[in-house]
């Protein structure tokens, strides 16, 4: 490693240690500051010049929804057909708060059971309620806009999603998200900000052929 290389590589660890932005990872002009979760309440450690601030884990599980990005179609079928639950979820609505102590954001997510694809570990009929939660979101602290983690931004009314069990939590963990479009089309889900969709190899599917493929006996 070069004597360049090794400033740079420190300079960015002050500065997220610090929580000012790093000038050399984003356009000049951008006005984010990251920081780094320390279980301090968020409304605490606003700054009067903040406009967005992004908080960061140093260590855990990575903050994303569908981890996975398979080389195939066919291989993220197969990934998604080993989930406990497959749903398609409509009227979907979503609603950001603070959590754990005020120091970090989830998203709650409403929404109707339209079609049960696969209901190993739950109960779940066609046309009941639906309740979830997602690790992150954005909120609006003053007039500084928080974001914490990899959040989904809800603009279509559909929504396919895939659970799996979490032992540790006992609980049902959100594994797989994807938009569905007017006509049935699987689009990678919107993120906040300026992150980009996530990859997925069903991106541009129909829905009604991925059901066929799950029904498929194996």
């Amino acid at each position: 490693m070069t004597l360049t290389t090794m400033s740079t590589v420190l300079l960015l660890v002050c500065a997220l240690a610090e929580g000012v932005p790093f000038q050399g990872t984003q356009p000049v002009g951008i006005t984010e500051r990251v920081i780094i979760r320390d279980g301090t309440p968020i409304p605490s450690r606003i700054r009067p010049d903040d406009k967005v601030v992004v908080i960061e884990r140093l260590t855990g599980p990575p903050l994303v929804v569908n981890p996975i990005n398979p080389d195939s179609p066919q291989e993220e079928l197969m990934e998604l057909a080993s989930y406990g639950d497959i749903l398609v979820v409509d009227s979907v609505t979503a609603q950001s708060s603070l959590s754990d102590g005020d120091a970090w954001i989830t998203t709650r997510v409403k929404g109707r059971v339209a079609n049960v694809l696969k209901a190993k570990q739950s109960a779940r009929t066609e046309g009941e309620s639906i309740e979830f939660e997602l690790d992150g979101g954005e909120v609006v602290v003053g007039a500084v806009t928080v974001r914490a983690g990899v959040v989904p931004v809800f603009r279509q009314s559909r929504y396919l999603v895939a659970f799996t069990f979490n032992a540790l939590a006992r609980s049902l963990v959100v594994t797989k998200l994807m938009a569905i479009d007017a006509d049935g089309t699987l689009r990678s889900y919107e993120r906040t900000g300026s992150q980009a969709p996530l990859s997925s190899a069903l991106h541009g599917m129909n829905i009604t052929d991925v059901l066929s493929q799950l029904k498929r006996p194996k």
